[in-house]
């Protein structure tokens, strides 16, 4: 997020103003450092603030494609100045040009691939998914009547936590304004808060699953962890999912049931 305000502020805005001092301005040329005009500013000036103060849902995202917009019109302005005044391209600049896309897209492509596979090892991740996990499961037990097995869920339920509060009344409240929610204090960003997104960038999920023959139920929370998969059972949480049960009832025999039932379409 930093590297994303270093971006806008410093090389959109105040670059291009620093280039008006002669000295400045003469160094960054020589040493082949491309600024964005000064009309530029700006627009970089108004990604920075919609960042900043997130005044809509998805505002980072809508930042991101103000920001691919900019560079593409400041490459588009790069390109004409290098065809001189007339805006004539050589064949070379023009041949340049997917090259340059191809080896821009791989960069991208590459860089993503990375993070993304040392964001997976991060421990802190994996803490931050437990506390959150915990959380939530507090939020549920908040509004759950458990020695009455009375709860916000209901049998078969298997859903995202986000769409699970858009399409169900009972729970929302406790899990949209609980422990959950409480840490954003703690630093836990907005968005994530807001969707019910792990550290990975994944949904968590809730699932209520039961047997009216065997009297079994079991009710958790789980993320899918490191490897973005689901490696949970329809009762139990396995792999590297990390969850928490809000309720377990092994039913009048406690064995595992191996009914094929019919559950809710996951999302």
């Amino acid at each position: 997020m930093l590297t994303l305000k270093l971006i806008m502020g410093g090389y959109g805005v105040v670059l291009p103003l620093l280039m008006r001092i002669p000295e400045i301005g003469s160094s960054t040329r020589r040493w082949g450092i491309l600024v964005p005009p000064l009309e530029f500013a700006p627009a970089f000036a108004l990604a920075y603030y919609t960042y900043e103060a997130y005044p809509w849902d998805y505002s980072g995202e809508i930042v991101e494609l103000m920001l691919g917009l900019g560079f593409l019109c400041f490459a588009l302005v790069a390109l004409y100045r290098a065809g001189g005044a007339s805006g004539a391209l050589d064949r070379r600049t023009v041949w340049r040009l997917p090259i340059a896309a191809l080896v821009v897209m791989a960069l991208g492509l590459g860089t993503a691939a990375a993070v993304r596979n040392q964001q997976s090892l991060w421990p802190e991740n994996i803490k931050a998914a437990e506390g959150e996990i915990a959380a939530l499961k507090q939020d549920l037990l908040a509004a759950s009547d458990v020695a009455r097995r009375r709860f916000p869920t209901r049998c078969g339920l298997h859903r995202r936590v986000h769409t699970y509060i858009a399409r169900y009344e009972q729970g929302a409240a406790a899990l949209r304004g609980g422990k959950f929610a409480s840490l954003q204090a703690q630093g836990l960003p907005e968005e994530r808060a807001q969707y019910f997104i792990d550290p990975w960038n994944a949904p968590y999920w809730i699932r209520d699953r039961c047997n009216e023959e065997s009297g079994r139920r079991a009710i958790f929370i789980y993320s899918f962890g490191p490897n973005r998969k689901r490696d949970s059972s329809l009762w139990e949480i396995l792999g590297d999912d990390i969850g928490a049960y809000v309720f377990v009832d092994p039913g009048r025999d406690g064995r595992a049931d191996t009914s094929a039932e019919e559950e809710e379409a996951e999302e």
